[in-house]
């Protein structure tokens, strides 16, 4: 019971920083930063997860990132996109979402590895 409402009350903040982010910018841009930021925060999480327990690792990667990235709004955009024959837009949108994730993480893991490397060099 105790991982079910870490996750809710995780995924509960996630969701006010999403509605947060979406009264400042344009829905487009909202879904960018809010997707973008969530891969970020994964791959940082990602990187230090053999630090925290299940029910943290739960909270934070299906709670407050599954709430914070807005998926279901890009699925909605791209209907609405679809129905209004923008096409250019419509690809865009999805190369941004996806290529941006994508990059974030790669980037991140990369950087974290390297940075958790050269430490553990100058520890010795």
């Amino acid at each position: 019971m105790r991982l079910y409402a870490a996750v809710m009350s995780a995924g509960a903040l996630g969701a006010l920083g999403c509605l947060a982010l979406g009264c400042a910018f344009d829905p487009a841009t909202n879904m960018l930063i809010c997707n973008v930021s969530a891969c970020l925060i994964m791959a940082v999480y990602a990187h230090y997860s053999n630090r925290f327990s299940h029910t943290a690792s739960a909270a934070v990667t299906a709670g407050f990132c599954g709430a914070l990235s807005v998926f279901a709004g890009i699925s909605r955009y791209c209907v609405s996109a679809l129905e209004n024959a923008n096409y250019d837009l419509l690809i865009i949108n999805l190369a941004a979402n996806f290529g941006l994730c994508l990059a974030v993480m790669i980037i991140a893991g990369l950087f974290l590895a390297g940075w958790k490397t050269k430490n553990k060099g100058g520890k010795r």
